[in-house]
């Protein structure tokens, strides 16, 4: 589901008037002098507010996937069944499900529906995209030539988002994310445990990923030096505002970007994902600050360099 709503409507987004306000306007007025609508004063129309341009925003540091992971409430079970997203008492976000296994293996299987988008990790390597929920059994044919043989055991890591919900109809009762009380196997046999990390990404979360300190003395580290470029992390900036000026809505632009979240001061902004039909996210002015404003995102993929702050929408 996608972040912004604006189809043809009479207000923007940012709340500023379209021709299809005009029109409704003068139709009215054009009832009222007929008589068909009781006369009456329609208030002024207020200025347009123009949205602003910022400076294009560099990011500084990066929290590796495998370091948030430390973060986020885990559940281990042995009887070798995968609980819901919603089993946990999670809404929103991703949930991790988590296997390891001795080599020679030649595949990871489950049968059962993985409902919502989900992404296979080899040992903290990406090897897998299904960006579609899965009705029919997931199979991955393991390539032992991409393993590291010194390891004695791998971890396999199956990353399931939860994109939304339906929210009409009976699908509105029976939704539920991740896997339903699956089995995961390796080459045909089932995993009794099953490590599953649930990470909602909510505000409280978020904030609190600011309280660890950069590298040496902490996880986070310097995006220079940050060596797996295509991998999952969470990216965090500072946006500097002007003490003389009130902040204003502008939209954020990630060119670069792949898939993932935007965060402002603990907000959840909004998804973005590289193939639209949003090329960026409407940032409201009352979110932001005077001074210095705390930016995160959390790319799935691939991390561009920079955001852009720009005066206007691209919604396709």
């Amino acid at each position: 589901m996608t972040t912004s709503y604006n189809f043809n409507s009479p207000l923007t987004e940012w709340g500023n008037y379209t021709g299809k306000y005009h029109m409704i306007r003068r139709v009215y007025e054009e009832a009222v002098a007929k008589g068909i609508f009781p006369r009456t004063r329609l208030p002024d129309v207020p200025p347009y507010v123009h949205p602003k341009n910022y400076l294009a925003l560099s990011f500084t540091k990066v929290l590796p996937f495998a370091e948030m992971l430390k973060l986020v409430p885990k559940y281990s079970t042995s009887s070798g069944r995968a609980p819901n997203m919603e089993a946990l008492g999670q809404n929103f976000g991703f949930i991790l499900y988590r296997v390891e296994g001795k080599l020679p293996l030649q595949n990871y299987s489950i049968d059962d529906p993985v409902n919502d988008r989900s992404v296979l990790y080899i040992d903290g390597a990406e090897v897998a995209i299904n960006n579609e929920p899965l009705e029919e059994p997931f199979v991955y044919n393991i390539s032992s030539s991409n393993l590291d043989h010194s390891k004695e055991e791998h971890s396999f890591d199956l990353l399931v988002e939860n994109q939304g919900r339906v929210n009409f109809g009976i699908f509105m009762q029976t939704q539920r994310k991740g896997l339903h009380n699956s089995e995961i196997k390796l080459d045909g046999r089932p995993v009794a445990n099953i490590t599953t990390y649930s990470l909602e990404l909510n505000s409280s979360f978020v904030d609190s990923l600011q309280q660890l300190k950069v590298a040496p003395e902490g996880p986070w580290i310097q995006v220079k030096n940050f060596k797996h470029q295509n991998a999952p992390a969470m990216y965090s900036a500072l946006l500097y505002l002007s003490l003389h000026e009130e902040p204003g809505d502008t939209f954020v632009e990630l060119p670069g970007w792949t898939k993932g979240n935007v965060f402002v001061n603990g907000f959840n902004l909004g998804r973005y994902w590289e193939i639209g039909p949003l090329k960026t996210l409407y940032l409201p002015g009352p979110l932001l600050r005077r001074g210095n404003n705390r930016v995160d995102v959390f790319e799935l993929h691939r991390a561009g360099k920079e955001l852009h702050f720009i005066d206007h929408p691209k919604l396709f």
